[in-house]
């Protein structure tokens, strides 16, 4: 949901990975896992998500991006994940397999705020990085 969402906004710039994935490579709508609710709520707002392959996540995947964010339950964390590295982000959402249709709308509505949020304030940093740049103080 998140990857799509952000990548909604800034094509490209996001990737999924789950943590344990039955088959690394196969699809999200062929996941043993329950993912109805979940493709029909992202269906709901134009974003088809049954195509995507669906990844395990590795030290090396990480590595490729300046920031990681997890999106679990507290019990779903494995010990491998050091959750106080920099460039490490929990959000504490529910994860809605095995959901009712209208708690993963919850669930959607709530990686969506927490994903455009980020990104929102991603901007103003990047902005206000760049100010001195785009529109120089007069001499």
């Amino acid at each position: 949901m998140a990857m799509t969402i952000h990548n909604l906004e800034k094509p490209g710039t996001a990737e999924s990975a789950g943590v344990e994935v039955d088959e690394p490579g196969g699809l999200v709508k062929d996941w043993r896992g329950g993912p109805e609710a979940i493709m029909a709520s992202m269906e709901e707002i134009g974003l088809p998500i049954g195509e995507n392959s669906r990844t395990q996540y590795t030290d090396d995947l990480a590595k490729k991006f300046g920031r990681v964010i997890f999106i679990l339950t507290v019990e779903q964390i494995p010990d491998y994940i050091d959750l106080e590295e920099d460039r490490v982000i929990y959000w504490a959402i529910d994860d809605p397999h095995h959901m009712s249709i209208e708690d993963t709308r919850l669930v959607r509505a709530q990686i969506e705020k927490s994903t455009l949020a980020m990104i929102r304030t991603d901007d103003r940093i990047a902005n206000r990085a760049l100010l001195p740049q785009v529109c120089p103080y007069p001499e």
